[in-house]
């Protein structure tokens, strides 16, 4: 396996359907929210230097993994630099391989380098990888809850 940071551009046409794997592997609500990421802002949020993404390929160099950070000086925290993950996805066929655990490591380990303090992970408790990330010395900060409330 072979991890990298990426460009927006270089890796979006590939991460696209990935994307919609992950969608439907744990999106909340698919029948009422439908899969339609803003491409064009989060191509904008690279520009400013907040986006970065980190992917994992396979040894044809095919890719099977991303993480995707959000980084800025923390808004409760101002000199303070944090990244929050936005997505993490590790295409089933490659899991328990230890992909996902070697592109946290890495992901940790830019962002690191970038300046970062702090980083966050979510999970869905539907998808609860958080053995992994108490393993690699992460602790629950808080509960998130969320409800379709309509438009």
């Amino acid at each position: 396996m072979k991890y990298a940071k990426e460009s927006f551009a270089d890796v979006i046409e590939e991460i696209k359907p990935l994307l919609k794997r992950h969608w439907h592997e744990i999106a909340v609500n698919k029948d009422k929210i439908p899969f339609d990421p803003d491409y064009d802002k989060y191509e904008g949020l690279e520009e400013k230097g907040i986006l970065d993404i980190f992917t994992a390929r396979d040894d044809e160099d095919t890719l099977c993994g991303y993480c995707i950070t959000f980084t800025l000086p923390h808004l409760h925290y101002k000199t303070t630099v944090a990244s929050a993950v936005d997505i993490l996805f590790v295409a089933p066929e490659h899991r328990g391989k230890m992909t996902g655990v070697r592109l946290i490591a890495f992901t940790e380990k830019k962002l690191k380098e970038q300046g970062t303090a702090f980083l966050t992970h979510h999970v869905k408790p539907a998808h609860n990888f958080s053995p992994i990330l108490i393993r690699q010395g992460y602790a629950q900060q808080e509960l998130i809850f969320g409800k379709y409330i309509g438009v």
